[in-house]
């Protein structure tokens, strides 16, 4: 069984072993989390760099100058901002702008723990071509018209019917004579009925004898 002591030791070296670990999990999850965030910076910028530029009576350097204010505000460093094509005329069609800038130097935790540059670019169509993008939309083809539907046939009409000829109606029948009905019967005299017969008295009951 271990002693109180040896317990304290183990656990000292259970955390070294899983602090560097867990360092780099969470400067990791904040440089990424910051790459992300200066990649949209770049593209925003160009963004916002070629929306000036395609403004009629813009320069290449108002461009440029837009999209550095921008990265400033934010706090970019080591910034290089190129527009294409660097003069900016009436007939320029089409603007593009490009961010560039390294990664290591706007790190906020390591600057080393991440390497390479982050590009952000924008191109946009400048107000001044509007004629020349009329003239280059393809001509729609020609539609042709639906052929026409033949009428159909006309419908021949039947030949009207003769009518039946009509049918005498047969002759009358004479009634037959009506029967004289019998004469009625004559219902006999009623009976008188016999005169109910009398029942003669019964003899007085003898006296009951003494003893």
């Amino acid at each position: 069984m271990l002693g109180k002591n040896q317990r304290r030791g183990a656990t000292v070296v259970e955390f070294a072993m899983v602090l560097p670990v867990l360092l780099l999990v969470i400067f990791g999850s904040i440089e990424l989390t910051r790459v992300s965030t200066l990649k949209h910076t770049a593209n925003y910028a160009a963004y916002v760099g070629a929306r000036d530029a395609i403004t009629p009576g813009a320069s290449a350097a108002d461009a440029i100058a837009s999209a550095e204010s921008h990265l400033e505000i934010i706090g970019i460093k080591n910034a290089v901002v190129e527009l294409v094509p660097s003069t900016i005329s009436e007939t320029t069609p089409l603007v593009s702008v490009t961010v560039t800038f390294p990664v290591a130097a706007n790190s906020l935790v390591v600057p080393e723990f991440m390497s390479g540059s982050i590009v952000g670019q924008s191109s946009m169509v400048t107000e001044r071509s509007r004629g020349r993008m009329s003239t280059s939309l393809p001509t729609p083809p020609t539609s042709t018209p639906p052929p026409t539907s033949t009428p159909p046939p006309t419908l021949t009409l039947l030949p009207t019917l003769t009518p039946l000829p009509t049918s005498t109606p047969l002759p009358t029948s004479t009634p037959p004579p009506t029967s004289t009905p019998p004469p009625t019967s004559t219902r006999p005299p009623t009976s008188t009925p016999p005169p109910a017969s009398t029942r003669p008295p019964k003899p007085p009951r003898p006296p009951k004898p003494v003893l």
